[in-house]
């Protein structure tokens, strides 16, 4: 009886296979006198709880419709036949993207950033040619230029103001 009740379907087993298992187990019981023939609705029970996770999820609805042990199992297998089927089936991958529109939007934000950096590069540029430095002449007769405060008006020679 344990073994009936603690019946699981093994990984890579059929659900033919492993429902002809429990229907040995419970053939066995009768035999010992544990249940009647007429007790089918243990046989199903014990199928829908040995399943495997996926296809137990699968059947879970079936377990609730169908009241007859056979009806059951040929529901269950044909569930099974069908997963079979979609793992065997091989299909292309596709992209979920259309590629050549997505090639065509990224040269695009390419483009986009060259530009803005190309500006970005000759506004720099353009900076750093409008600021300029006199280095301080020791000619006499040229104006003086201070590093920060530009012309300060001294002139030193000809007709300067000392």
């Amino acid at each position: 009886m344990r073994r009936f009740y603690t019946c699981e379907q093994k990984p890579n087993e059929s659900v033919e296979v492993f429902a002809s298992r429990i229907e040995y187990l419970f053939d066995k019981g009768v035999e010992l006198g544990n249940w009647r023939l007429s007790d089918t609705h243990l046989m199903k029970e014990i199928l829908y709880a040995g399943l495997g996770k996926d296809l137990k999820q699968m059947c879970a609805h079936l377990c609730d419709e169908k009241k007859d042990y056979d009806k059951f199992k040929r529901e269950v297998r044909k569930i099974e036949l069908d997963q079979e089927k979609e793992r065997t089936e091989k299909k292309p991958c596709k992209p979920a993207v259309n590629m050549s529109i997505q090639e065509d939007e990224t040269v695009k934000l390419l483009k986009q950033l060259n530009d803005r950096m190309g500006r970005i590069e000759q506004q720099q540029q353009e900076r750093q040619s409008h600021q300029f430095y006199m280095p301080r002449h020791h000619d006499v007769h040229a104006p003086t230029y201070e590093p920060r405060g530009g012309f300060r008006g001294r002139y030193q020679g000809r007709g300067s103001i000392q």
